[in-house]
């Protein structure tokens, strides 16, 4: 059996004299997850297109030294022919760089993504109703609608946002 040459194997050696340990480190490549005309509707109205969006993904996990806890949570999901949209509730606890130290930060928010069945499988065409719930810097629930301000006080919201993803 071949693979086609953009996932056939390949093997690479490098010698660190510095290395405390020999290493081995296993990888594959995984096929694309998104449809060629993905977006994203951003909270503000905004709509990023999949280069957008992943250099905002990527910028975000530059700053993140490491992740405590990464959960994303399937709730309703509505099938309708070669179309499927899910409630995805995502859960992130991790160390960051925020304002120029090492702080934890635990964020939640609620977003629809919206799947089609293509010729090459289920892929990813768009993400909307994006809701952030609740985040914290250290303990200290922050506005996530606002730049994080360590002297800030803890944020209160008047209302508690009502999402498909509370529990």
């Amino acid at each position: 059996m071949s693979e086609p040459e953009d996932v056939a194997q390949s093997q690479e050696v490098f010698d660190d004299k510095l290395a405390p340990a020999p290493a081995f480190v296993l990888g594959w490549k995984i096929p694309p997850r998104r449809t060629p005309d993905f977006s994203v509707q951003m909270p503000n109205g905004e709509r990023w297109d999949a280069e957008q969006s992943a250099a905002y993904v990527k910028a975000a996990f530059e700053q993140v030294k490491q992740t405590l806890e990464l959960s994303f949570t399937i709730g309703e999901i509505n099938v309708q022919g070669d179309s499927a949209a899910a409630w995805i509730h995502q859960r992130w606890s991790r160390i960051q760089i925020k304002k120029g130290q090492l702080r934890r930060v635990d964020t939640s928010a609620c977003q629809r993504e919206t799947w089609v069945n293509t010729a090459a499988g289920w892929r990813l065409r768009l993400v909307d109703s994006v809701q952030p719930l609740v985040w914290s810097v250290d303990g200290k629930r922050i506005d996530p609608g606002k730049n994080y301000d360590p002297d800030a006080p803890a944020y209160v919201p008047d209302v508690e946002v009502a999402s498909p993803c509370t529990e």
